[in-house]
């Protein structure tokens, strides 16, 4: 039977014997330098001038260069989520129903968040109503209220107004108001003029956001000022009065005193009903559990260097000796720990140049010798900042 010439003729041995390695040594080669050759071609590697021939840098550079670049996007990334587990309160169990109700319909409110023990749970609420307010489609001006009670005074520069507008008009805020020639320092004055200002514009409804903070039980200056109360209890009271403006007033307490206090005086003197929110007080156990997860990024899951730092993290985590497990234990001891290990960590990030230096940080240098407790400011450093708002300049 002839044989055809065809894709079914015979298979014949070669008598010359092939060197696979070889052949692979030589493929990877050849792909090695033509992505180093694409890498120059795109500007992502210099090409060193030679005047004895076109000699190529090293691919060594390459690999240095465009880690760098992946670097700074999972920095990037990992940052964006660091802020962004801090700030979670979802575990806070009916907080999101509670919200999500009629927190934004115009009408007045009073809530007390009760049982607040750490400026995370704080910062995270505070975010979550500023969420709400800025979706409503409203105005929102945003005002603190720890000065004014406590103190006294609210000194020009730190009377923070905000205001979000719905595109239907702009407002800004006089923050120097004089009468005769004076700078007004009378909080209640300053405020009352900044209402009627708002109140004016009858074709648009806003919303007053008081917010007043007192987490600290040992804190000297939890003591309120009976006159600035009777003041502010009169500001809301005109507030009342004014259809297009409804106030919201939270109050985030730690200190029973204060939060009963304040809650009687309201309800006598406005004749509402306060709403109250106990926050659940979390074990030993779930802030240690929660602080695990405000470490870990998964995010982006499609990320090589998150994928490498999140298997990093947990094996130092279940490592008793490791730094890390250390730096946990001892968060045990310290007031605000979400706070201290987001300042922490978010220092790191910012800290690190390279993902080596990052684990690095994190496996040598993570201790409370390194990075203090006592040399964060807790009530400077409370907050993140409110992406939903923006601050009124002066004009």
């Amino acid at each position: 039977m002839e044989h055809l010439e065809s894709d079914f003729a015979p298979i014949r041995k070669s008598q010359k014997v092939v060197d696979s390695d070889k052949i692979v040594r030589a493929i990877n080669d050849d792909l090695e330098q033509k992505n180093f050759t694409i890498l120059q071609r795109l500007s992502l590697v210099p090409i060193k001038e030679s005047v004895k021939g076109s000699k190529v840098s090293k691919p060594r550079s390459v690999k240095r260069r465009v880690d760098h670049t992946f670097y700074q996007d999972f920095k990037s990334m990992a940052l964006d989520e660091l802020s962004a587990n801090y700030s979670s309160v979802g575990y806070i169990s009916g907080l999101n129903s509670f919200l999500t109700n009629d927190f934004g319909k115009m009408r007045n409110h009073i809530i007390f968040f009760n049982q607040i023990k750490d400026i995370h749970q704080y910062a995270g609420i505070d975010r979550e109503v500023s969420g709400i307010l800025s979706s409503i489609g409203l105005n929102v001006v945003i005002v603190d209220m720890n000065d004014y009670l406590i103190k006294g005074i609210f000194p020009l520069d730190k009377l923070r107004a905000y205001i979000k507008t719905n595109g239907k008009r702009q407002f800004t805020a006089h923050l120097d108001f004089k009468v005769n020639g004076n700078t007004l320092d009378d909080t209640f004055d300053l405020m009352m003029m900044l209402m009627r200002k708002i109140g004016q514009t009858l074709d648009v409804n806003h919303i007053v956001y008081f917010r007043f903070e007192q987490l600290d039980e040992s804190s000297p200056s939890n003591v309120i000022i009976p006159l600035k109360l009777m003041e502010f209890m009169k500001i809301l009271s005109s507030l009342q009065k004014i259809e297009n403006i409804a106030f919201k007033f939270l109050f985030y307490s730690n200190n029973n005193n204060v939060s009963t206090l304040l809650s009687t005086a309201l309800k006598k003197e406005l004749n509402t009903e306060p709403i109250v929110f106990q926050c659940p007080i979390l074990t030993p156990y779930q802030v240690q559990e929660h602080l695990k997860k405000m470490i870990k990024f998964t995010s982006y899951p499609e990320n090589e260097l998150l994928r490498s730092y999140n298997v990093f993290i947990r094996s130092q985590l279940n490592a008793r000796n490791s730094n890390l497990a250390k730096f946990f234990k001892l968060l045990e001891g310290f007031p605000h720990p979400f706070t201290y290990l987001f300042n922490v960590f978010t220092e790191i990030l910012v800290q690190s140049k390279t993902f080596d230096e990052l684990l690095d940080m994190i496996t040598n240098r993570l201790t409370a010798r390194n990075y203090p407790h006592r040399s964060y400011n807790f009530k400077k450093n409370q907050r993140l900042p409110l992406k939903v708002t923006r601050e009124v300049h002066q004009t």
